[in-house]
């Protein structure tokens, strides 16, 4: 497989809830470290005027840093502590930030996005105007697990048919079945690991369509396009299309299929 600047899919599988586990320690990843705790808190002042000069949502929310991986025996451990979004944000968009303290240190959020399949064979992407993060592109629904005292695999499951019921007015009585296919790690995040979900919906693009007109309009947009290698290839070469497209299109040119993982086959070694 080439090698792309932009990301790298480290696994690729096909799993239920019941096959991820959760180790979860309740601290905060960054505890004890005012100076860079203080660096920090400048830096979020400073993006959240940013973002309301361009009329943009700025907002920070607790979650979890992602300290390990590891697949083993068709089994998805993810080792987890404490870290909230500003902490997270800040330590790999301020470039003065990252050349001051070490990036080992820098919490890796455990975020989450998805591939949704209409009945009639569309796959879903969401225009991001509205949004700080990926301003003015397409990308594919998701965001980042929140907080909860109920932590498990299924609450993580249940954390992307959040986002994906926020962002496009989806819910769980629209969707027939939903996988983890893969892990995505962008390379300009400090190797944050992505987990990347696929749903198949019972609702068609119409149906769909009347439903986000009903939601909370966190995208500006949808952007259906035809489930095939050329229609995701196209959009994935779009200059408008963030990594969460080019994501599903590597996965696609490695010999993969997301009808397949739906019915339940495993998919190719990446």
């Amino acid at each position: 497989m080439d090698v792309n600047p932009e990301f790298e899919i480290i696994n690729t599988f096909n799993l239920d809830s019941s096959s991820v586990e959760i180790l979860y320690t309740p601290v905060n990843y960054l505890t004890g470290n005012f100076d860079l705790d203080d660096a920090i808190n400048k830096s979020w002042e400073k993006l959240c005027q940013d973002a309301e000069k361009n009329s943009r949502k700025c907002f920070d929310s607790p979650g979890y840093s992602v300290d390990s991986v590891n697949y083993k025996n068709d089994r998805l451990i993810l080792k987890i502590s404490n870290t909230t979004y500003k902490q997270y944000i800040t330590t790999f968009k301020d470039k003065e930030l990252l050349l001051k303290f070490p990036k080992s240190t820098f919490p890796k959020l455990l975020s989450i996005f998805g591939y949704i399949l209409t009945s009639d064979n569309y796959l879903i992407f969401g225009d991001n105007s509205n949004l700080t993060r990926s301003a003015g592109q397409f990308s594919a629904p998701g965001g980042t697990v929140q907080r909860t005292s109920l932590l498990s695999s299924q609450y993580v499951f249940n954390e992307f048919k959040r986002e994906l019921f926020e962002e496009t007015g989806i819910d769980d009585s629209n969707l027939v079945s939903t996988k983890l296919i893969c892990i995505a790690v962008k390379s300009d995040t400090n190797n944050t690991p992505r987990l990347v979900f696929v749903s198949k919906a019972n609702v068609s693009k119409s149906e769909i369509e009347k439903l986000f007109s009903k939601s909370d309009k966190e995208f500006s947009g949808l952007v259906f396009i035809h489930n095939s290698v050329e229609e995701i290839n196209h959009l994935s070469s779009n200059l408008n299309s963030n990594w969460t497209i080019k994501v599903l299109n590597e996965y696609y040119t490695n010999n993969n299929n997301i009808i397949d993982c739906l019915q339940g086959k495993e998919p190719t070694s990446i």
